[in-house]
Protein backbone atom coordinates (compact mmCIF):
# COMPACT_ATOMS: atom_id res chain seq x y z
CA UNK A 1 0.00 0.00 0.00
CA UNK A 2 1.14 3.54 -0.63
CA UNK A 3 1.38 5.99 2.21
CA UNK A 4 0.13 9.47 1.51
CA UNK A 5 0.95 12.54 3.56
CA UNK A 6 -1.63 15.22 4.08
CA UNK A 7 -0.74 18.85 3.43
CA UNK A 8 -1.10 19.81 7.10
CA UNK A 9 1.36 17.03 8.04
CA UNK A 10 3.95 18.31 5.57
CA UNK A 11 3.47 21.85 6.89
CA UNK A 12 3.86 20.65 10.51
CA UNK A 13 7.07 18.72 9.70
CA UNK A 14 8.49 21.74 7.85
CA UNK A 15 7.73 24.03 10.81
CA UNK A 16 9.44 21.62 13.23
CA UNK A 17 12.52 21.45 10.99
CA UNK A 18 12.67 25.26 10.74
CA UNK A 19 12.38 25.59 14.52
CA UNK A 20 15.21 23.08 15.02
CA UNK A 21 17.39 24.92 12.48
CA UNK A 22 16.73 28.25 14.21
CA UNK A 23 17.66 26.79 17.60
CA UNK A 24 20.83 25.30 16.15
CA UNK A 25 21.84 28.67 14.68
CA UNK A 26 21.31 30.31 18.08
CA UNK A 27 23.72 27.89 19.71
CA UNK A 28 20.97 25.76 21.20
CA UNK A 29 21.44 23.03 18.60
CA UNK A 30 18.96 20.19 18.55
CA UNK A 31 20.51 17.01 17.22
CA UNK A 32 17.34 15.21 16.14
CA UNK A 33 14.37 17.47 15.35
CA UNK A 34 12.04 14.51 14.76
CA UNK A 35 12.87 12.09 17.55
CA UNK A 36 13.73 13.63 20.90
CA UNK A 37 11.51 15.54 23.26
CA UNK A 38 12.41 19.11 24.18
CA UNK A 39 13.16 18.16 27.80
CA UNK A 40 15.81 15.58 26.92
CA UNK A 41 19.43 16.65 26.71
CA UNK A 42 18.98 20.22 27.96
CA UNK A 43 22.64 20.29 28.94
CA UNK A 44 23.69 19.38 25.40
CA UNK A 45 21.70 22.32 24.02
CA UNK A 46 23.40 24.91 26.22
CA UNK A 47 25.59 27.32 24.31
CA UNK A 48 29.31 27.15 25.08
CA UNK A 49 30.06 30.85 24.56
CA UNK A 50 28.45 34.27 24.79
CA UNK A 51 26.47 35.18 21.66
CA UNK A 52 27.87 38.73 21.72
CA UNK A 53 31.60 38.40 22.54
CA UNK A 54 31.99 34.76 21.41
CA UNK A 55 34.11 34.06 24.53
CA UNK A 56 33.52 31.79 27.52
CA UNK A 57 30.72 33.14 29.72
CA UNK A 58 31.63 35.57 32.49
CA UNK A 59 28.77 35.92 35.02
CA UNK A 60 26.28 34.32 32.59
CA UNK A 61 22.72 35.62 32.40
CA UNK A 62 19.68 34.58 30.40
CA UNK A 63 16.88 36.60 28.87
CA UNK A 64 13.15 35.93 29.00
CA UNK A 65 13.50 34.54 25.47
CA UNK A 66 16.07 31.98 26.76
CA UNK A 67 19.23 33.39 25.19
CA UNK A 68 22.50 33.45 27.11
CA UNK A 69 25.11 36.20 27.42
CA UNK A 70 27.87 37.43 29.70
CA UNK A 71 26.33 39.85 32.19
CA UNK A 72 28.46 42.78 30.96
CA UNK A 73 27.71 42.00 27.30
CA UNK A 74 23.96 41.78 27.94
CA UNK A 75 23.87 45.05 29.89
CA UNK A 76 25.94 46.91 27.29
CA UNK A 77 23.72 45.64 24.45
CA UNK A 78 20.60 46.54 26.46
CA UNK A 79 21.89 50.11 26.88
CA UNK A 80 22.28 50.34 23.11
CA UNK A 81 19.04 48.72 21.89
CA UNK A 82 16.88 47.39 24.73
CA UNK A 83 16.49 44.20 22.72
CA UNK A 84 17.91 40.67 22.84
CA UNK A 85 21.11 40.43 20.80
CA UNK A 86 20.09 37.00 19.49
CA UNK A 87 16.46 37.40 18.48
CA UNK A 88 15.74 41.16 18.81
CA UNK A 89 12.79 40.68 21.19
CA UNK A 90 12.47 43.38 23.88
CA UNK A 91 14.24 42.27 27.08
CA UNK A 92 12.59 44.88 29.33
CA UNK A 93 15.90 44.88 31.21
CA UNK A 94 15.23 41.43 32.66
CA UNK A 95 18.37 39.31 32.91
CA UNK A 96 18.33 36.28 35.20
CA UNK A 97 21.39 34.48 36.52
CA UNK A 98 21.97 31.54 34.16
CA UNK A 99 22.28 28.84 36.81
CA UNK A 100 22.23 26.08 34.19
CA UNK A 101 25.30 27.56 32.47
CA UNK A 102 27.07 28.04 35.82
CA UNK A 103 26.33 24.43 36.75
CA UNK A 104 27.60 23.23 33.36
CA UNK A 105 30.81 25.28 33.75
CA UNK A 106 31.45 23.71 37.16
CA UNK A 107 30.76 20.17 35.92
CA UNK A 108 32.76 20.58 32.69
CA UNK A 109 35.58 23.06 33.22
CA UNK A 110 37.18 24.20 29.99
CA UNK A 111 40.66 22.83 29.40
CA UNK A 112 43.42 25.42 29.09
CA UNK A 113 45.18 25.58 25.75
CA UNK A 114 48.66 26.90 24.94
CA UNK A 115 47.06 30.18 23.83
CA UNK A 116 45.33 30.57 27.21
CA UNK A 117 48.59 30.06 29.09
CA UNK A 118 50.66 32.68 27.25
CA UNK A 119 51.68 35.41 29.68
CA UNK A 120 50.24 38.83 28.99
CA UNK A 121 52.70 41.47 27.83
CA UNK A 122 53.49 44.01 30.51
CA UNK A 123 54.55 47.54 29.74
CA UNK A 124 57.88 48.57 31.28
CA UNK A 125 58.60 52.31 31.24
CA UNK A 126 62.02 53.51 30.12
CA UNK A 127 64.08 55.43 32.63
CA UNK A 128 66.04 58.54 31.72
CA UNK A 129 69.32 56.63 31.15
CA UNK A 130 67.85 53.44 29.59
CA UNK A 131 69.01 52.48 26.12
CA UNK A 132 66.48 52.59 23.30
CA UNK A 133 66.45 49.98 20.54
CA UNK A 134 69.26 50.82 18.12
CA UNK A 135 71.65 52.01 20.84
CA UNK A 136 70.11 55.43 21.51
CA UNK A 137 69.69 56.87 25.00
CA UNK A 138 66.54 58.60 26.26
CA UNK A 139 68.51 61.28 28.08
CA UNK A 140 69.06 64.07 25.53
Amino acid sequence: STQSTWGWQIEQEWQEEQKAKALKLQGLGVEDPNGSSEDEGDEERLPWACFICRQDFVNPVSTRCKHYFCEACALEHFRLTGRCAACELPTHGIFNTANDIIKHQKLHPRKKTAVDEEPEATEVPFGEDDELPGGGVTNE
